[in-house]
């Protein structure tokens, strides 16, 4: 059997820009492989943020297995899963897609998740991390799945690797520097009258300014990059927008920043920020069916370059994803 793709059930955002970065530790890929020929037990959970690389890293490994891939849409429904499960070995990726966030919206998550605990085809699930984290505390999704494995990050030098062999036309890198040496920025959060904003602050680089053998000068490119990876938490589809959003003549370590930097959300468009960042897309009627005001929420993030709407999908942008996280983390939201 060769390997299928459900293209029906696929869109135009289904490849992430991982190049040959592969984005699962080697133990972790030989358990997936080793579960979807059935030589492990099952059903698996794979997790990844958005953007990470999830996506083909799972296509490939479903490929090379003969295993079906199939990728979600948002409102997808049980039978969606139920149906994939007669065609032999199943990675079906996006089912953070089968829930939604209100009363009764569990109903085709809990039918997909009895349906998966019953099987005896080898199956490999793929989720959002964010979404796994809320339904593991809030369904106990996590109990019927046998083994679960993250994605792992990219370091400073895989992005490096990646990003320079990419593109042709490459800025001058330097560095950031003041009366005290090199400096970066951290954000903090400040309270003014009542109203908590981020605000960024320029600290020493300890990595820097810290001991080096004698003779050797700081590169600003690793510096550059090393902001890069702290910034995009080491995903590499969050790392190549910010790249390609702030690239330019001359890149400096202070000129990396998510979109959507230092921007104050208030609670409703920070609880839509944490919708599309379990979600990644969403049909643009259930952020109406979840968030209060959710017109003027978008009309805000879509300002900012932070989401895109696209015949009625709303995405959040791969280079608003570190803001997203930051922000709905700082204020408790799952």
């Amino acid at each position: 059997m060769t390997g299928q793709r459900d293209r029906a059930a696929v869109d135009d955002d289904a490849g992430d820009p991982v190049g040959e970065f592969a984005p699962l530790h080697e133990e972790d890929a030989a358990t997936v492989e080793g579960t979807i020929r059935g030589e492990r037990a099952g059903p698996l959970a794979v997790c990844g943020p958005p953007y990470g690389g999830r996506h083909d890293l799972l296509e490939r490994l479903a490929d090379a297995a003969g295993a079906t891939y199939r990728r979600l849409d948002p409102g997808a429904d049980a039978a969606a899963v139920r149906d994939a499960l007669g065609d032999g070995p199943l990675v079906v990726d996006d089912c953070h897609h089968l829930y939604e966030r209100r009363i009764g919206g569990f109903d085709d998550l809990d039918a997909a998740v009895r349906a998966l605990a019953a099987t005896e085809t080898p199956v490999v699930a793929g989720w959002n991390s964010y979404a796994w984290t809320y339904l593991a505390h809030v369904r106990d999704v996590d109990r019927t799945f046998a083994e679960r494995v993250e994605t792992a990050p990219a370091s400073a030098s895989d992005l490096a690797g990646l990003l320079l062999d990419r593109y042709e036309d490459l800025p001058t890198f330097a560095t950031d520097r003041t009366a005290d040496g090199i400096v970066t920025t951290r954000r903090v959060s400040a309270t003014l009258r009542g109203r908590t904003v981020g605000v960024s602050i320029p600290v020493p680089n300890r990595r820097v300014l810290g001991p080096r053998p004698e003779g050797r000068e700081v590169d600003p490119t690793d510096v550059v990059f090393e902001r890069l990876a702290a910034v995009s938490m080491g995903n590499v589809g969050v790392a190549t927008a910010i790249w390609e959003a702030t690239r330019r003549d001359e890149l400096r370590p202070s000129d990396v920043a998510p979109a959507g930097d230092g921007l104050d959300f208030d609670r409703e468009t920070a609880f839509c920020l944490r919708v599309l960042l379990s979600k990644e897309r969403v049909a643009r009627p259930e952020l109406d069916r979840l968030v209060d005001h959710a017109t003027r929420a978008l009309a805000r993030l879509r300002r900012a370059d932070v989401v895109t709407v696209d015949e009625g999908i709303v995405r959040l942008a791969p280079a608003a994803v570190p803001t997203a996280a930051r922000e709905t983390d700082r204020r408790g939201l799952q």
